[in-house]
């Protein structure tokens, strides 16, 4: 599958139904969605949040998870 990846990521999902089959047209369409992400972003972008929230955010997530790597190491 190929993704038109942009900056402003406008890209939008195609799903082909053959011969009538809607269940697996809908779950091809669920795969989609949810390897591009679309669904995370959305929910992302309900609400501003400051460059400095968000680096603090990832800062955060970062230091998780080299405890948990460390944790790992130590067993």
């Amino acid at each position: 599958m190929f993704y038109n990846y942009t900056k402003n990521n406008n890209y939008m999902l195609k799903v082909n139904v053959k011969n009538g089959n809607i269940d697996k047209a809908l779950k091809l369409l669920k795969r989609k969605t949810r390897n591009v992400k679309q669904i995370v972003e959305l929910r992302d972008n309900k609400e501003y949040t400051k460059p400095s929230e968000a680096n603090r955010e990832k800062k955060k997530k970062a230091i998780y998870v080299n405890k948990k790597k460390n944790k790992e190491d130590d067993v």
